[in-house]
């Protein structure tokens, strides 16, 4: 595992995603179907990862955080394409007061928001987070970062 994330981060990604992909260990097996796709997330390959992604979440053997953390990252690639509506749908199980991905999911219907100009539902999402104790410091300063950008959007009639 470790050997393929060298190889993968070096000038042989080609090379490092087939090693990750060819990994059957038990203990390591879903941690090289994320990390492929993530790699194929960074080389534009958003298709590619997502069938990843799916898989992980849908594998019943696969702990349940990874599997989340897949469902997070595949949401991350699919705010530019998909209506906030669906993604909060899909993402639903994560809408609770102690989810650990809770204020991951705000972030993205918030992007997914802002890209089809829902700017107040954008607002809702990033203002959750904002106030949110739980959450972290990055998550929390891109969500300022948003409500910036957004406060004359809504301001105008």
């Amino acid at each position: 595992y470790f050997t393929a994330l060298k190889t993968a981060a070096s000038d042989k990604p080609e090379e490092g995603l087939q090693q990750l992909a060819a990994i059957d260990h038990k203990g390591f097996k879903t941690l090289a179907q994320i990390r492929s796709a993530a790699l194929l997330a960074k080389q534009g390959k958003a298709k590619e990862a997502l069938d990843i992604y799916s898989v992980v979440v849908g594998d019943i053997h696969a702990a349940p955080a990874l599997r989340d953390l897949a469902a997070i990252r595949a949401a991350y690639l699919e705010a530019d394409t998909l209506a906030p509506a669906d993604l909060k749908a899909r993402l639903v199980r994560f809408d609770a007061s102690d989810s650990t991905w809770k204020n991951e999911m705000r972030e993205v219907i918030a992007i997914s928001a802002w890209r089809t100009k829902e700017y107040k539902m954008a607002d809702e999402m990033a203002q959750a987070i904002i106030t949110d104790p739980q959450a972290g410091p990055g998550i929390r300063q891109r969500a300022q970062r948003l409500a910036g950008l957004l406060k004359p959007l809504l301001a105008t009639p």
